[in-house]
């Protein structure tokens, strides 16, 4: 039957997640878009390692300005700068997703 095919792949989804890797980002943008970014990997974090084996942390955020209060809690660990070259050059960063608008 078709729930029989579908239970293999299940299988290998959740055999996947025991060996899951973390995923570096480096974000452009803590505005709206970028917070939303933020909020959306954290609050789905345990669905996105049992589908996918990956876990994203973030390394530094690129914003405009430092002192602005944000809409989001920053991740731990991640540090907010001014320069997109800091986010570029940074050695940990595997993944960057640029937002600024």
């Amino acid at each position: 039957s078709a729930l029989r095919a579908a239970t293999p792949a299940r299988s290998g989804v959740v055999a996947m997640a025991d060996a899951s890797r973390t995923v570096t980002v480096g974000l452009i943008g803590g505005g709206t878009v970028g917070g939303g970014i933020v909020e959306i990997l954290r609050e789905n974090a345990d669905a996105i390692t049992a589908s996918a084996g990956v876990d994203f942390s973030f390394s530094k955020i690129c914003v405009s300005d430092t002192s602005k209060p944000r809409d989001f809690e920053l991740p731990p660990g991640c540090e907010l700068t001014t320069s997109v070259e800091d986010v570029l050059n940074d050695d940990a960063v595997e993944l960057v997703i640029e937002v600024m608008g």
